[in-house]
């Protein structure tokens, strides 16, 4: 369901911008998952496709606080943005996006999982998170991109349309 934001007098590209690098991020992020099956050592897959969901999840959330202000709506912290960006239909699950905005905090700079001590239970928290990802919050991230990509086709028709 997409619904229409008020439109701005603002330009839109500190939103677009931020989208192309959100687009970046999940193509290697989807790279990742695809190739799982091939890749020969788990716990490395695991990291690399942590590392990259985090990248998407920060990018994603700014992405909508950046489309949400050229809108006009000033919502600053993740939650408010989430919150935000749910009441006005930019995205559809926001209890999802809720839990993957919690979940933030056991996941490290560097794509490892916090408390990673390369034991067997670790590597098996590792893997379960990686599959959350792959399972949950990654087909999350992919619907934002396509909810996005739609309105980047309406905003460059907007554009041509004035110009």
């Amino acid at each position: 369901m997409q619904t229409s934001l008020p439109v701005a007098s603002r330009s839109p590209e500190r939103w677009l911008q931020r989208f192309e690098n959100f687009e970046s991020v999940l193509r290697r992020l989807e790279g990742h998952l695809e190739g799982r099956a091939e890749f020969r050592d788990p716990d490395l897959l695991a990291g690399l496709v942590l590392r990259h969901y985090a990248f998407c999840l920060e990018l994603g959330w700014k992405c909508l606080r950046d489309l949400l202000a050229w809108n006009g709506i000033d919502a600053r912290l993740p939650r408010q943005v989430i919150k935000q960006a749910f009441a006005t239909g930019v995205i559809e699950n926001g209890q999802l996006w809720i839990d993957m905005l919690e979940s933030r905090p056991l996941f490290t700079a560097d794509g490892d999982l916090e408390g990673d001590d390369g034991s067997p239970e670790a590597c098996a928290v590792l893997a379960a998170a990686a599959r959350m990802v792959a399972e949950s919050y990654a087909p999350e991230l992919q619907a934002l991109q396509r909810n996005l990509a739609a309105r980047r086709l309406e905003e460059q028709g907007l554009s041509e349309a004035t110009a």
